[in-house]
């Protein structure tokens, strides 16, 4: 059995005269990340959700806003109403690789882990909220606010705030892989002998067998969105990592 664990740190040191800088701005002009001097490089930046708004809510804050828009919380001392919602960097990283064998079979196996890391699912930052022009996820069409549904935390579609990057969309991207499993059987040496052979062995692979995760995308092992290092840990239209399954026949004369 072999095990590794590792960890990977880094930290602004500075931004010149500033101390910290949003970046990553995307549509609507909405930032999703932010770089502060003394913070590691990855942190995600947004608004905070805190469900949707009442009339009440409307009333008391005299707000410009309707019913069922989404509710964020009040952050005075950011120009942009917006706080650090995640962290795309993990707490440890690493892998563990075993091998069983007994009379000629073995078994290796090898898994994949990380934990502790944030994922920006912009997926759901652009099906969740409901635009005309784009599909939505079912979630939407069964939990959306409606005058007959007020009790949810679904903003109503359409809503004056399509497209924000909040804290709705970071999700925990900490999961355990079962990258590769091979069975295999060696042909024992009274048996080569008679077909001409030094060795010989018959396996079968699987590879991405299995993910044990919370993300609700496809696949938490993201980057996908820009080629900037400062940008980490989205997940835009990233395609999954696929299942593969082989068998064979290794042999020597």
């Amino acid at each position: 059995m072999n095990f590794n664990i590792s960890t990977n740190r880094s930290k602004v040191l500075s931004l010149g005269p500033d101390q910290e800088k949003p970046v990553g701005e995307h549509w609507g002009g909405y930032y999703s990340s932010i770089l502060k001097v003394g913070s590691p490089v990855g942190l995600f930046y947004g608004q905070v959700y805190e469900g949707v708004l009442t009339q009440q809510d409307i009333d008391a804050g005299n707000l410009s806003a309707r019913p069922g828009d989404p509710k964020f919380k009040n952050i005075p001392d950011d120009p942009n109403n917006s706080t650090v919602i995640g962290n795309a960097n993990p707490d440890f990283f690493g892998g563990l690789g075993t091998t069983v064998a007994y009379k000629g079979i073995s078994l290796n196996a090898f898994f994949q882990y990380s934990v502790g890391n944030d994922v920006m699912n912009l997926n759901s930052a652009y099906f969740l909220p409901g635009n005309a022009n784009v599909n939505c996820y079912r979630e939407l069409a069964e939990k959306m606010w409606t005058p007959e549904n007020p009790d949810t935390d679904v903003a109503r579609p359409g809503n004056s705030y399509i497209y924000s990057v909040d804290s709705r969309f970071v999700e925990n991207g900490s999961f355990l892989r079962l990258s590769s499993l091979t069975l295999a059987y060696d042909l024992p040496r009274n048996l080569l002998q008679y077909i001409g052979l030094a060795s010989a062995r018959v396996y079968a692979t699987g590879n991405n067998l299995f993910n044990i995760c919370n993300y609700r995308g496809y696949d938490p092992e993201v980057s996908l969105y820009s080629t900037s290092p400062i940008l980490k840990g989205y997940d835009w239209g990233q395609y999954p990592m696929n299942r593969s399954f082989s068998i064979g026949l290794k042999f020597t004369l």
